[in-house]
């Protein structure tokens, strides 16, 4: 298994080598982000590639900020909104987990919203730091390559 920084460096240098306009791939890439904070899991690369397509923003790139949301990382991000969505909403059901099935199904429409506020303050946030930073990555990646290829042709 990759450690961390492998699996950022590696996300990077993908949406900077992807075809297009800097601000599609950028946006693209942080609309699926936004949408993997989302409780709607199952579903998360279908929605970030279905509105990436409508607002003509990089798809290909949606679905890779989408795949953040995974089994690895599912624990730390709902965990996270809900507790955020919990505060902010007041709610005192924090880590209250129902035993009963019959208790589950009653609590599922309020864990629900609590999940969807918390990510919406959770992700908007990380969404505009991805799409900064993912903008910057491919500006400053495709100035060094044009720069390469400019000090490569006047070397021939």
């Amino acid at each position: 298994m990759k450690n961390p920084i492998s699996f950022i460096r590696d996300t990077f240098s993908r949406l900077a080598g992807m075809h297009g306009e800097p601000r599609p791939i950028a946006l693209g890439y942080a609309l699926g982000v936004f949408i993997a904070a989302s409780p709607l899991i199952g579903l998360h690369c279908f929605i970030a590639i279905l509105i990436s397509g409508v607002l003509r923003w990089n798809r290909f790139a949606a679905g890779i900020g989408a795949f953040h949301s995974n089994l690895l990382t599912a624990p730390l991000i709902y965990s996270s909104t809900y507790i955020i969505g919990a505060r902010f909403l007041g709610s005192d059901a924090i880590l209250d987990m129902p035993v009963k099935p019959v208790e589950m199904l009653a609590k599922g429409p309020e864990v629900f919203i609590i999940l969807t506020v918390g990510g919406l303050i959770l992700g908007i946030p990380i969404a505009i730091m991805c799409y900064c930073l993912s903008f910057m990555v491919i500006k400053r990646y495709r100035s060094y390559k044009y720069l390469n290829s400019k000090i490569n042709e006047s070397k021939t």
